[in-house]
């Protein structure tokens, strides 16, 4: 049997207001899509929500045919990998299915990139995952455009504090052995090791980089981002881990030792870090660091013009 004919009032109706829209479509579209890690051969399932738009030039068309939308992502990330080819050639479809409607396209896609991290000391492993929104737009005849967010969660010791605890453990151990004129290297290291010895400890918290990125045309991939993570996380040195054991957290307590850190040293690290990858044209960095002093947050930010 033939389908039924059906009443189609975005082509049949008029608009009850006239004018041009720049942006017409859905959000939060639950979709999956095929990724390849670098840890993996073949692609993984993730979950992830989209924005699809087209815009409306036409200023007395009534709408847009916003089924296809969904059957565009469908065809496209359903059942392949998702990628930069993909990405234009869905922009392209949504273009093409609202001809002398629309000639601008964009999505915007966020879902959780998992990778595999090595514990720092130990021989274990541990999955992390890394919050990703994708945008990309396309105008009728030209390039795609991307940019990508992703956040890394790291942790931030004081320096402030940790110059005043030592402050407070030194004259501790002034105040331990007042009145000799010698102490043994024992003594010292009994001391070191104790509960009294080290009375002061500077304050951390768990922080957020928030990172924004402009790459170079036709510079994406999973793979490519995964990339920027891992050297941005490089970058800032003491991200936060997976798999812990006690040799693992001892080694975590040394990085945080030897990379203390004010908001503003952590977005400056990470820009200046970012400011030498050639393939980025822009970027940009707000960390915030969660206070276990105060209940209000730090916060520093950058983009590649400061640099």
């Amino acid at each position: 049997m033939k389908p039924k004919k059906m009443t189609d009032i975005a082509l049949t109706d008029r608009p009850k207001a006239e004018g041009a829209l720049t942006q017409v479509g859905m959000s939060d579209i639950e979709m999956p899509v095929m990724i390849t890690l670098g840890e993996w051969d073949h692609p993984v399932l993730v979950c992830a929500y989209f924005d699809a738009y087209v815009n409306l030039h036409q200023r007395d068309a009534k709408g847009i045919h916003m089924s296809r939308l969904y059957l565009g992502l469908k065809k496209y990330f359903e059942s392949q990998s998702f990628s930069y080819e993909n990405i234009s050639a869905v922009l392209d479809d949504f273009i093409e299915s609202h001809s002398n409607l629309s000639d601008h396209a964009s999505i915007h896609v966020r879902f959780e990139l998992p990778m595999i991290r090595s514990a720092l000391k130990s021989d274990n492993k541990g999955w992390r995952y890394y919050p990703l929104d994708i945008f990309a737009e396309k105008k009728l005849g030209k390039q795609v455009e991307i940019r990508f967010d992703f956040d890394l969660s790291y942790s931030s010791t004081c320096p402030c504090s940790a110059s005043l605890a030592r402050e407070l453990i030194a004259e501790n151990f002034s105040k331990v052995h007042k009145g000799k004129q010698q102490i043994s290297m024992q003594e010292v290291q009994d001391f070191l090791l104790s509960e009294r010895g080290i009375l002061a400890t500077p304050h951390s918290q768990r922080s957020v980089a928030k990172i924004s990125i402009t790459p170079k045309a036709g510079m994406f991939s999973i793979e490519y981002i995964q990339s920027l993570i891992n050297q941005s996380e490089a970058m800032i040195k003491t991200t936060v881990q997976a798999a812990v054991k006690r040799e693992d957290e001892q080694a975590f307590a040394l990085l945080n030792g030897e990379n203390l850190m004010f908001s503003e040293d952590a977005a400056r690290v990470i820009s200046e870090g970012l400011n030498k990858v050639e393939s980025v044209i822009d970027f940009k960095v707000r960390v915030e660091h969660f206070e276990s002093l105060h209940p209000h947050n730090a916060v520093a930010a950058a983009t590649k013009s400061s640099f």
